[in-house]
């Protein structure tokens, strides 16, 4: 154990005093911090804009005076955690309106209008470019940080000629990889733990973000499940770098396969299953065509015979 622990705290030392752990924790701290501050603003827009539209609807439901102008509003409240990750929150309708005799589920149709509507924030950059939020930043710029601080890790000491020099005592050789990785994720998990920090206090400090005990727990779950996608990307790197026999060599390696999971493998899966789909995909109006059914048999019952109407 004294052993294990030597190792951990002569990695850990080793690269917390270079420049590229003060550089990463700065990058991805001040990254983490931008992205939550234009997230919190367009949350308070969103939020405002909810809070205009159920207020609307309370006004017009006090001038129903017929039965049949009743449309009753319903809203979705904007989702507090979508400051740290979007998600499909901007996706789909905000407002649905409920009318008399129009189906919810008409969409498209030549003689109505659409009876939902999407709500978002004023801001167009939002909805040209990717949504960076807190699991995009972690995606990113943690993977990239826990590559560059694994991929020297067995390959450089080889170099160097240090490797020999450890292993020529009675040191077993899966305690040294052990110990390399428990100093690598002791030096990126500090990184994670402030960065989620700054984002938390930045969020908190908006007057309109509100978390409660259901939130704290799926905040916590992001750290850990950050912490395991760190910890992935780390032990990858590690494994290259006792692979290769050169660090650069290793750096290179590293960043290829970085550039193709982060980046090309989500386009390129979705461009395969788009064109080479084993299963056909229908349009959207054979799967809608089942409710058009049922509300051409429905619509008649909801009509009232102009006779019954002269004898009332």
């Amino acid at each position: 154990m004294r052993t294990l622990w030597l190792v951990i705290q002569r990695e850990f030392v080793s690269n917390v005093l270079t420049s590229r752990f003060m550089i990463g924790f700065t990058v991805c701290v001040l990254s983490t911090a931008v992205a939550v501050f234009v997230q919190v603003d367009d949350y308070e827009k969103r939020l405002a804009g909810y809070n205009t539209a159920v207020r609307e609807a309370a006004a017009e439901a006090r001038e129903w005076e017929l039965y049949a102008k009743i449309e009753p509003k319903v809203h979705r409240k904007p989702n507090p955690l979508s400051i740290f990750n979007v998600g499909t929150e901007n996706d789909g309708a905000n407002t649905v309106t409920v009318e008399l005799g129009k189906p919810i589920f008409e969409f498209t149709s030549p003689i109505w209008e659409a009876p939902t509507l999407k709500r978002g924030s004023d801001n167009p950059f939002l909805a040209m470019f990717l949504a960076v939020d807190v699991v995009f930043i972690f995606k990113i710029v943690l993977s990239a940080l826990a590559i560059l601080f694994a991929y020297n890790t067995i390959s450089g000491e080889r170099e160097d000629g240090t490797l020999k020099l450890v292993l020529s005592n009675s040191i077993p050789r899966d305690t040294v990889v052990l110990g390399k990785y428990l100093g690598g994720m002791l030096l990126l998990f500090p990184i994670v733990l402030v960065s989620l920090i700054v984002a938390l206090l930045i969020a908190i400090s908006s007057p309109v973000t509100g978390f409660d005990g259901n939130d704290i727990v799926h905040i916590a779950l992001i750290f850990g499940v950050s912490l395991l996608y760190v910890s992935t990307w780390y032990l990858l790197g590690l494994l290259l770098s006792i692979w290769t026999k050169e660090a650069a060599t290793t750096l290179i390696l590293s960043m290829f396969i970085w550039v193709v999971l982060t980046s090309v493998h989500a386009n390129v899966v979705t461009f395969a299953v788009d064109k080479f789909s084993p299963y056909q995909s229908q349009p959207e109006s054979a799967f809608l065509q089942p409710a058009f059914d049922v509300w051409d048999e429905y619509k008649p019952e909801c009509i009232i015979p102009s006779r019954s109407i002269g004898a009332v």
